[in-house]
């Protein structure tokens, strides 16, 4: 770690180069309370005449000259970018060419000495770079975006940011409606534009290898840093990895394993999977115990093969449907439907366990008995969920270790 300087953060989109997001990077995940939040923030600390508002660290590793991998800090920036784009079409709209122009130029994408294409200056993960140059780099109607986010499911990795991209226009449709006229309204987005370039800033921090930004990460978490289990569990597995073939391959497991989980709450998988190996723990807790468990290279590689198998197989748990339950008999289909509708997830860790270990006939037989149980603790136990997690968690333990030849399972195809 060299410097660590301090910089506006539209300014370090025009002037630092470009910025690449991993593809094992979580998605664009800042929600509207977030954002008006943040535009709440920014016009206090503008409006009281403040000459800086503070946005944290942003971690970065050179790739090249001026390309940069994103080790933190890609939901700011990604952000900072949708605001503009915003600005950049209510300028284009209203025929301010010239300074749409510029916005774009400056911020959205930049074209290099003899290229005929604009190049995007920052490149999101795979599951959102696509909607992203479609619906943000590239100019937009509202209303394609409206009707493209009316067609994703609930958990689409792009609904958080096709929803983030319509707030961010009409909050400045809003800031410009507030003058008399185009101009002047024109004029209030400038004024927007420049605070963001000079005053909302960030400190900037390069490192030389993602396992110095792991070390970073895991430090600024005990001062305080409030990051989620999941990205803490990330972090600490690329981190025992080290650099080289086996952190690459880690870190396309995890890819594969985040992609597996678009539809369901990635969160809540990892304290499924955890149980259904380790028993149960508290949410507080299970950070710790997951560091306990990864303390070597082996470890980080054992488990990130197994967390992608059992990513597959709690997929699945959630859709009757799904490959897994293809030699299944229908009323096994129909048992996972019936658990799903009855709101099961504290059974998910018994059927992780049971799906590692038992013959088909086994978990058929335990579909049946769970879901004989969920209906009758709805019914007589009153939906308390409190100790019907404790009961699974501990017959999920006890169903893993018991004494019977371990199954091997692959990969559903997809």
């Amino acid at each position: 770690m060299v410097e660590a300087p301090t910089v506006g953060i539209g300014r370090l989109l025009k002037e630092g180069g470009r910025f690449l997001i991993p593809h094992h990077q979580r998605d664009y995940s800042w929600t509207e309370d977030e954002l008006d939040q943040l535009f709440k923030d920014v016009y206090d600390a503008k409006d009281s005449g403040q000459g800086e508002y503070f946005v944290g660290l942003m971690v970065f590793k050179p790739e090249s000259e001026r390309v940069y991998t994103i080790l933190d800090g890609q939901q700011r920036l990604a952000t900072t970018v949708i605001i503009l784009a915003a600005i950049r079409s209510w300028l284009t709209a209203r025929g301010f060419e010239d300074d749409f122009r510029k916005i774009q130029s400056d911020y959205i994408a930049s074209r290099e000495l003899g290229e005929d294409e604009m190049e995007p200056i920052l490149v999101l993960n795979q599951a959102n770079n696509d909607a992203f140059v479609r619906r943000v780099v590239h100019e937009s109607p509202v209303e394609d975006i409206r009707r493209e986010l009316a067609a994703l499911n609930r958990y689409d990795p792009n609904r958080a940011l096709l929803e983030a991209a319509l707030f961010c226009r009409a909050r400045v449709d809003e800031i410009a409606s507030e003058a008399d006229e185009p101009a002047q309204g024109a004029r209030r987005l400038f004024d927007l534009v420049r605070y963001l370039r000079d005053s909302v800033k960030g400190v900037t921090l390069n490192v030389p290898s993602e396992v110095n930004a792991y070390t970073v990460f895991e430090t600024l978490n005990d001062r305080g840093l409030d990051l989620s289990v999941l990205d803490l569990a990330k972090n600490h597995l690329f981190g025992q990895a080290g650099d080289g073939v086996l952190l690459r391959d880690i870190q396309g497991r995890w890819s594969q394993m985040m992609a597996n989980l678009t539809n369901v709450k990635a969160d809540d998988f990892l304290k499924a999977w955890w149980t259904s190996r380790n028993g149960r723990v508290q949410n507080p807790q299970l950070f710790a115990r997951f560091k306990e468990r990864v303390s070597s290279r082996g470890d980080a590689g054992e488990l990130s093969s197994d967390m992608l198998a059992a990513s597959e197989q709690y997929t699945a748990l959630e859709v009757a449907d799904d490959p897994l339950w293809s030699g299944y008999s229908e009323e096994a289909k129909e048992r996972v439907r019936n658990l799903k509708l009855l709101g099961g997830q504290q059974v998910h860790p018994v059927l992780l366990s049971a799906l590692e270990r038992f013959p088909q006939a086994e978990v058929e037989r335990l579909l049946r008995l769970l879901e004989i149980l969920i209906v009758r603790y709805q019914l007589v136990g009153g939906g308390r969920t409190g100790r019907l997690e404790i009961s699974c968690a501990r017959l999920a333990s006890r169903s893993r270790w018991a004494a019977r030849p371990r199954r091997k399972v692959a990969p559903t195809p997809r």
